[in-house]
C-alpha cells in the first residue's frame, strides 16, 4: 500500500519509545501552531487530534484477532487515554483508479490457492506416515516436511483473509458504543465518532489536513506525507512494541525531537533518497509517487528508482527554480524514460487520480471539495472525481479486467501491462493474472489458473473444505456443531473433524429433498396403510437378497400372516440366504409387495 517498500528509502522517520511520547509531540504541534477544531467532533476540544485510517488500523493491528473489530475498537479507545481526539475515518466505495485494492484482492486469492495447494500435499504427507512402512530416515525427512506445510499454510492463510467486513463502519460504530469509547477517557481524550469517506478514507483525511483539522495521522501508508508535504507527520509503525512516526522533512521531526527534551530515547533515521523534501508542487510530488509506484499505479514505473529519480530532480532543481517547469520537465522525463505505453495522457491520468480524489464525506450531497482546486478537466476513467463545472474528455483507452475471482471485473488504463488468458482468452491486468510455469509465457487469469491446477471445484463438500481456511472451519466447529477444543485440533485434525460434520449436514440437506417421507421398518407392520403397486415371485430368483447391504426393512413381504410383516420379512431374508443352491433358492416360497 502507498509507496509500498519505497517509503523507508524516501521518508525520514523518527522511533519514539512510548505513546507518550506521540502525545507530547502532539501536544507541542496543537500548542505551536494554529489548528481549527471539527465542529462535528471536538469543537470545543484542546486536546490533540489525530485522524486515524480506520481500515489501515485494522489490517495492521488486528489481523490475527478473534474479532478484528472490537480488537480495534478497543486499540482507538486505549490511544484515547493518552488525551488524544481520535478520529476513526473508514473507506467508502473504492474508486477504480485505486488498482491497489485489485491487486490486494489479487495478492489474497494467489494466498488462498498456495493455502490449498499446500493443504493437499499435507494431506499426502500425512497418509504416508499415518500408513507407516517407512524407514527412520525416511520419517524425519517427513515430519520435517509436515512442520514446514504447517508453517507455510498457517501464513498463506493469513495473508489470503480479508479482516475488514463489508459493513465495517457501522460495526466499528457498535463496538465502540458498547465500550462507552465516545465518553471522555482518563487522560482528557476519546474516540469521535466513525466518519465514512466519499471513497477513500485517504482522501478525506488529506481534506481534514488541508483544513488544519488534526496534529497527526495514523496509518503505515506513506502516501499521506509523501502527497501533504513536508508538514505533514504520519504514525506509520503503532503497535505496542514499535512506535515510528515518519514525514517527507528532517527540520519537521527535529522539531517534534525538542519537544521530547534532552532525556528523550527518540532515534532520527535519514533516508538515502528524501525525494519529497522541499517539494511544495501539489502535481509533482503526485507524480513522484507515480513514477516510484502507488496505489493508482503499483509498481511504478519499471526502471526508475528513487535513486535514479533522485539524481533527476536535482539536475531539473539546477536547471530551474520555477516548480511548474519542474514538474513539466520531470514530467516528459517520465514518458521519456518509462514504457513506452505510458504517454504522457496517461501519466496525467496518474497525476489527477490522486489530486482530483473528492475529500467528501460519504453521502455528501453538497458541492465536492478537494485538496487543490477543482478540476477543471477530467478523462472519462477518472468520472467519478468530477465536480459540477468539470469537463469530461475521451481520455487515455480503459479496458475492463476479469478480475482475480468471479464477480470483481474491474477497469484499468489499457496502458498498463495485461495479457489473453490462455483458458478463457478474456482480458486479465497484469495484478490479475499468474503464470502457469516457471516459464513465463503460460498467462492465466486467477479463476483458470485454479482450474488448470486441478484444485477442487466448489461443489461439494471436499471442495468446501478446501474453499475454506482453517480458521473458517475452527470459528463452525464451535459455532454451529458444538465441538469442543476446535482450537487445539492440529491442521489435519481441523479438516478430518470439519468434513465429518459438513458431511452429516449434506446428507441431512439431502433427506429433507426426498419428494416423499421414508418410514422406519415398524411403520409398515400395518399393512392397512399400503397400496399395492407390483407383486414379485422369487421363485424366479432373488439373488439381491444375498447383499450383506440389504436390511429386513427394505423389503415388505408375505410369507406367514400370522406373524408382524416386518419380522417376516427378517424371517425370509435369513430363510433365502442359507439356501446355498438355486434350486433351494427357488423352492423358498416368497411374494414381495412393491409399496
Amino acid at each position: 500500500m502507498g509507496l509500498g517498500n519505497n517509503g523507508s528509502k524516501v521518508l525520514y522517520s523518527l522511533k519514539l519509545p512510548s505513546r507518550a511520547n506521540v502525545a507530547t509531540i502532539a501536544v507541542h504541534l496543537r500548542q505551536s501552531e494554529i489548528t481549527s477544531a471539527d465542529p462535528a467532533n471536538h469543537s470545543a476540544s484542546d486536546r490533540p487530534v489525530i485522524y486515524v485510517d480506520a481500515n489501515n488500523v485494522i489490517n495492521v493491528v488486528s489481523r490475527k484477532a478473534v474479532d478484528p473489530v472490537a480488537h480495534t475498537a478497543n486499540f482507538l479507545k486505549e490511544w484515547s487515554q493518552e488525551g488524544f481526539i481520535v478520529v476513526p475515518v473508514c473507506d467508502g466505495p473504492r474508486p477504480q483508479s485505486k488498482q491497489q485494492t485489485n491487486k490486494s484482492r489479487a495478492v489474497r486469492q494467489k494466498a488462498k490457492h498456495k493455502s490449498v495447494i499446500l493443504r493437499q500435499d499435507l494431506r499426502r504427507i500425512s497418509r504416508q506416515l499415518k500408513d507407516g512402512g517407512v524407514d527412520a530416515a525416511t520419517r524425519k525427512r517427513l515430519e520435517d516436511e509436515q512442520a514446514e506445510l504447517c508453517k507455510s499454510i498457517k501464513s498463506a492463510e493469513t495473508q489470503s483473509v480479508n479482516v475488514v467486513p463489508p459493513n465495517f463502519p457501522m460495526l466499528l460504530e457498535e463496538e465502540l458504543n458498547k465500550i462507552s469509547a465516545h465518553d471522555k477517557q482518563k487522560g482528557g481524550g476519546s474516540v469521535a465518532p466513525v466518519v465514512t469517506a466519499m471513497f477513500e478514507a485517504d482522501a478525506l483525511i488529506k481534506g481534514a489536513f488541508m483544513n488544519k483539522k488534526f496534529q497527526l495521522v495514523m496509518s503505515n501508508d506513506a502516501d499521506y506525507p509523501a502527497d501533504l508535504g513536508d508538514k505533514c507527520i504520519a504514525i506509520k509503525e503503532f503497535g505496542t512494541k514499535n512506535l515510528v512516526i515518519s514525514s517527507t522533512s528532517k527540520v519537521t521531526l527535529e522539531k517534534a525531537m525538542s519537544s521530547l527534551g534532552n532525556e528523550s530515547n527518540a532515534n532520527l533515521k535519514v533516508p538515502p533518497h528524501p525525494i519529497y523534501e522541499g517539494v511544495v508542487h501539489i502535481k509533482m510530488r503526485a507524480l513522484i509517487s507515480v513514477i516510484i509506484g502507488c496505489d493508482v499505479c503499483p509498481g511504478g514505473l519499471p526502471g526508475i528508482a528513487p535513486k535514479t529519480l533522485a539524481s533527476e530532480i536535482a539536475k531539473l532543481k539546477e536547471s530551474s527554480a520555477n516548480n511548474e517547469d519542474i514538474y513539466n520537465n520531470l514530467l516528459a522525463y517520465a514518458v521519456k524514460s518509462g514504457p513506452p505505453s505510458f504517454s504522457e495522457e496517461v501519466l496525467t491520468t496518474f497525476v489527477n487520480a490522486i489530486v482530483y480524489q473528492p475529500t467528501n464525506e460519504f453521502g455528501c450531497e453538497g458541492e465536492r471539495t478537494y485538496i487543490s482546486d477543482a478540476p477543471q478537466e477530467l478523462p472519462g476513467y477518472l468520472q467519478e472525481f468530477k465536480s459540477a463545472a468539470t469537463i469530461m474528455e475521451s481520455g487515455p483507452d480503459v479496458l475492463e479486467c476479469k478480475g482475480s475471482c468471479y464477480g470483481h471485473s474491474h477497469n484499468f488504463l489499457g496502458a498498463m501491462k495485461h495479457h489473453q488468458c490462455n483458458k478463457c482468452k478474456e482480458i486479465v491486468c497484469h495484478l490479475c493474472s499468474t503464470d502457469l510455469h516457471k516459464s513465463g509465457t503460460d498467462k492465466y487469469c486467477l479463476p483458470c489458473y485454479v482450474e488448470e491446477k486441478m484444485l477442487p471445484e466448489e461443489e461439494n463438500v471436499s471442495a468446501d473444505a478446501d474453499s475454506k481456511s482453517l480458521q473458517q472451519m475452527r470459528k463452525e466447529l464451535k459455532d454451529e456443531y458444538n465441538f469442543n477444543g476446535a482450537d487445539q485440533l492440529s491442521i489435519d485434525e481441523v479438516e478430518e473433524a470439519w468434513l465429518s460434520y459438513a458431511l452429516q449436514r449434506e446428507m441431512e440437506e439431502m433427506a429433507d429433498k426426498v419428494r416423499f417421507p421414508i418410514y422406519d421398518a415398524s411403520a409398515i407392520d400395518n399393512e392397512d396403510k399400503w397400496d399395492v403397486l407390483a407383486e414379485i415371485d422369487f421363485n424366479n430368483g432373488g439373488s439381491f437378497l444375498l447383499d450383506d447391504y440389504l436390511q429386513p426393512f427394505f423389503v415388505l413381504a408375505h410369507q406367514n400372516r400370522s406373524t408382524p410383516l416386518g419380522k417376516r420379512t427378517e424371517a425370509f431374508i435369513q430363510q433365502y440366504r442359507r439356501c446355498s443352491l438355486t434350486s433351494q433358492r427357488s423352492a423358498v416360497s416368497m411374494r414381495v409387495t412393491v409399496c
